[in-house]
């Protein structure tokens, strides 16, 4: 798991450097140079595939969040069972 938090955060390193670009660069759909339009359409879909990315870990992180709030709510219940019939 601790890869999936690594990924995490150069995924939001990487998406607040584009956002520094995109404030940096003044608008270039603006600018007739096709050169700067370029990196911007690059931006914007490496912006997209970013968000896309973070989302699934993001996901994937909950799932397994979910799965140990799941066992230990199981464990605590077979415990109390336990000491429910032992000091009875």
């Amino acid at each position: 798991m601790w890869w999936q938090e690594t990924r995490l955060i150069r995924l939001y390193e990487e998406l607040e450097i584009l956002t520094i670009l995109d404030r940096l660069v003044p608008d270039s759909r603006a600018n007739s140079d096709g050169g700067e339009n370029d990196t911007h359409i690059f931006r914007e879909s490496r912006r997209s595939e970013v968000l896309a990315e973070i989302a699934r870990l993001e996901g994937k992180q909950a799932e397994a969040r979910n799965l140990w709030v799941g066992g230990v709510a199981l464990l605590s219940a077979i415990l109390y069972a336990t000491f429910h019939y032992v000091l009875r």
